[in-house]
């Protein structure tokens, strides 16, 4: 799970769509992993909007149930 959110970084960074695309299917693929681990707290201490971006596909995807989870899960990893 902390590889696929420091690649989904560096896809986002180097603006590599399909690698984007893939690693937000890993991360629904084991949503319950991601959701604790440490690459999700980088996420928000060093790409936020790029965080924002992930609340909303799992929101689409039904992977959370309200706006804003993933967000507060990652700021709960980094409390």
């Amino acid at each position: 799970a902390d590889n696929v959110a420091m690649l989904l970084e560096v896809a986002d960074r180097f603006n590599a769509p399909r690698l984007k695309r893939v690693c937000m299917e890993a991360i629904a693929r084991d949503w319950g992993t991601f959701q604790t681990s440490k690459g999700l707290g980088a996420l928000a201490q060093t790409a936020l909007p790029l965080l924002r971006e992930v609340d909303q596909w799992c929101l689409q995807r039904k992977l959370t149930a309200n706006p804003g989870e993933v967000i507060r899960a990652a700021n709960k990893l980094n409390a």
